[in-house]
């Protein structure tokens, strides 16, 4: 069971299932495909069809931009990409093994799956028109002194089996700076303090100025986590990176709307 689980709990952006063939853009209850162009959070809920227990969820940042006849869905945090056509009141992927999502309106994109006993229901909500837009809010002293970012991303996995995730993008276009920060806990996601190095946690992220990129590991510090009316995450931590023998500071305060580590 917890092999089946498991395998069901990893279908994420890449969507495992059935796909189709390419089409036009008329879409019923949407003006065009143009009107999916965006920023949104798209939601895997994973559960035991049986009893309806969710297991897993999984939520991301997917931003979507349009190309001649391509809408391109492309997930903030990795960059991977996937284009599609839209055909009547679906999106159809054009990768084998993608299977479409139901338009049901202009920020509202669905698909049920099922794998044995087990089912995922995927929901796309659309947050925003812009494609760059800050879904969490991010203050940092180090390793650059920026409060105000130009684009936030996000994924959260909260999982009764594996250990819960936060992952961090965000990008500053005027300094030419990208923070990106990876958190895997060695349980739950819960208020408390978090000592590195750690046998369960670890952290690990990388800092893009200009051209150059330096991944960091190795945290030697803590995250302290609080829940008031959302998720605060406050991290002092220092990193080593890949790049020289100095170290990379990664300090300052995450916001996070309490939704993202929500099993509902």
């Amino acid at each position: 069971m917890k092999n089946s689980i498991y395998a069901l709990g990893v279908l994420t952006f890449g969507l495992a299932g059935c796909g189709g063939g390419g089409g036009g853009d008329s879409v019923s209850g949407v003006s065009s495909s143009n009107g999916l162009e965006g920023t949104w959070i798209q939601t895997n809920v994973n559960y035991v069809l049986a009893s309806g227990d969710v297991f897993k969820v999984r939520r991301q940042t997917i931003v979507v931009t349009k190309q001649d006849d391509f809408l391109y869905f492309t997930d903030c945090i990795s960059g991977a990409s996937l284009a599609a056509q839209v055909v009547d009141d679906q999106v159809d992927f054009v990768s084998a093994g993608v299977p479409n999502l139901l338009v049901e309106n202009n920020s509202t994109l669905t698909t049920s799956l099922v794998s044995g006993s087990l089912g995922t229901d995927v929901e796309l909500q659309k947050v925003s028109s812009d494609k760059t837009v800050s879904v969490a809010d991010v203050s940092l002293t180090e390793p650059a002194n920026i409060s105000s970012w130009d684009q936030v991303c996000l994924e959260t996995i909260v999982d009764q089996f594996l250990p819960d995730e936060v992952k961090i993008k965000a990008v500053h276009n005027s300094s030419e700076t990208t923070v990106g920060v990876n958190l895997e806990l060695g349980g739950d996601i819960a208020a408390g303090l978090y000592t590195f190095p750690s046998g369960s946690s670890d952290v690990d992220g990388y800092v893009t100025e200009g051209a150059d990129t330096r991944n960091l590991l190795n945290p030697v510090g803590s995250i302290v986590i609080s829940e008031v009316a959302n998720t605060y995450l406050d991290f002092n931590l220092a990193m080593d990176n890949n790049v020289n023998a100095n170290s990379d500071g990664v300090e300052g305060r995450v916001e996070i709307d309490s939704s993202w580590l929500s099993y509902e």
